[in-house]
């Protein structure tokens, strides 16, 4: 589930982010090299810490490319 010694870096359309506790989940599609779209599921931080963080729900609002 979790690999530190190979990160990647994704880019897609926000599809869905869930604001909720424990943590928050930003669910991404992401179009590969040939056009197909992948959907990711991103766990972060519970809303609390997103907010001291300076992030609130509008920052991973839907259709937002990050």
């Amino acid at each position: 589930m979790f690999d530190s010694e190979n990160p990647i870096e994704l880019a897609g359309i926000v599809k869905e982010f869930k604001y909720t506790n424990p943590h928050t989940f930003i669910l991404l599609d992401v179009k590969d090299d040939k056009g197909g779209v992948t959907n990711w599921s991103f766990e972060t931080l519970g809303p609390g810490r997103m907010r001291a963080a300076g992030m609130s729900k509008q920052t991973f609002g839907v259709g937002k490319v990050v």
